[in-house]
């Protein structure tokens, strides 16, 4: 897998003669893609039984969104930045889900 078909053209990078540092040899945990229209997660899980959660990440400066990922379950959720403080979830739901968040320390 190449995670990322351009570092070698826009970086400067070393040339390797015996092996290219930019292919990923190991199942990742969790492989993410940024800067995308809005947030979207899925777990896969390969044929050895490896399991890798998927995440599309918005972009922060049009959504005002960042992913907060579980490193232990692998389980993601959108925490939304707005005028009014931080919303966990949907910021327009009032189920009993969504918490809305003023202060930083309450994380």
């Amino acid at each position: 897998m190449y995670p990322s078909l351009f570092i070698p053209v826009i970086s400067g990078c070393y040339p390797f003669q015996d092996r290219d540092p930019f292919v990923i040899e190991e199942t990742p945990h969790i492989f993410f893609a940024g800067n995308q229209p809005e947030y979207a997660s899925r777990l896969v899980e390969g044929k050895h039984g490896q399991k890798v959660r998927i995440i599309s990440i918005p972009k922060f400066n049009e959504t005002g969104e960042i992913v907060l990922v579980n490193l232990s379950t692998l389980e993601s959720e959108v925490l939304k930045f707005s005028s009014g403080g931080m919303v966990k979830g949907d910021e327009e739901s009032s189920e009993p889900g969504t918490t809305v968040m003023d202060d930083i320390e309450e994380l």
